[in-house]
């Protein structure tokens, strides 16, 4: 395997979609993956199916770790709804870090129904509430900004991009509130390498993905390819994500429906050699270390 500071993770937005959970885990493992996302949901279902700490054994069984989790409520729920999901949060949160997670993920679109002085009130106090709950598990929160133009149909434009999640983020002021770096929102943002300092050590999950050619105002989710198939920087983009001091897991996350139409052990494993393979690039080792 390769010795470097980061290492490919699964995801299951890359896979068929509508399986089970335990069948997500079965294939990370057969494809070769040492960290999985955790679909915490997914994980307290599994334990209530069979019996507490079965979860644990099962990510155990198959040799995965997990870092990054699920758990947050959606920043753009109603306020009955998002109410809701604070309130289970502690539960989910405590489910997590119990099966090793140290951050989680709160999604913020770049275009909504609102003007942004209306908007970024709402945002970093919901961000302020979730943040509050993950510091009690010792969780960080990375804000996940989006870049492409995911929301069309949404007349006003949000903060997006590095600036604009960090602005966010000191909005919040807590101190557990990072950033979730992604290719694909990293491209739409019109992000450089450059800008990834300005982090300053505060990122707190990795995904990583890869853009074909085209127009950034046009690229979408459904785009993404497999890293090294496309034509980002991912070398670049993996030495300054290290370079800022990030170290873990970086979770290959594609939403592509083509990819999505094979087989899920062979798209899991292709994810991971690809992976490997940018990683390999980025420090330094030789391609034929990567394990097959």
């Amino acid at each position: 395997m390769i010795d470097a500071p980061v290492t490919p993770a699964f995801h299951a937005a890359t896979i068929k979609q509508g399986l089970s959970f335990v069948q997500q885990i079965e294939i990370a493992h057969a494809a070769g993956f040492s960290y999985t996302g955790l679909n915490v949901i997914g994980a307290v279902d599994f334990d209530n199916a069979n019996s507490p700490g079965a979860t644990k054994s099962l990510l155990q069984t198959k040799g995965l770790s997990v870092r990054d989790t699920s758990g947050s409520p959606p920043i753009t729920a109603n306020e009955e709804d998002f109410t809701s999901a604070l309130n289970e949060m502690p539960h989910l949160l405590g489910i997590a870090k119990e099966l090793g997670a140290s951050a989680t993920m709160v999604f913020v679109p770049n275009r909504w129904d609102s003007p942004e002085e209306q908007v970024l009130p709402l945002v970093t106090s919901r961000l302020k509430k979730i943040a509050k709950v993950a510091a009690d598990f010792e969780i960080s929160v990375g804000i996940e900004y989006c870049g492409p133009p995911l929301f069309p149909d949404k007349k006003y434009p949000f903060l997006t991009g590095i600036k604009g999640a960090l602005q966010i983020a000191e909005n919040a002021g807590n101190e557990n509130i990072g950033l979730t770096l992604d290719p694909c929102h990293f491209n739409g943002a019109g992000d450089t390498l450059d800008d990834i300092a300005a982090a300053n050590g505060r990122i707190s999950c990795v995904h990583i993905n890869d853009m074909p050619e085209g127009s950034r105002d046009t690229l979408v989710d459904a785009d993404r390819v497999m890293p090294g198939d496309g034509t980002m920087d991912l070398v670049g983009f993996l030495r300054a994500v290290v370079a800022n001091g990030y170290r873990g897991p970086c979770a290959v996350e594609l939403f592509n429906p083509d990819i999505r139409k094979g087989d899920p052990t062979e798209v899991a494993t292709e994810a991971r050699i690809k992976t490997e393979a940018v990683i390999a690039q980025a420090f330094g080792k030789d391609r034929e270390n990567i394990v097959e």
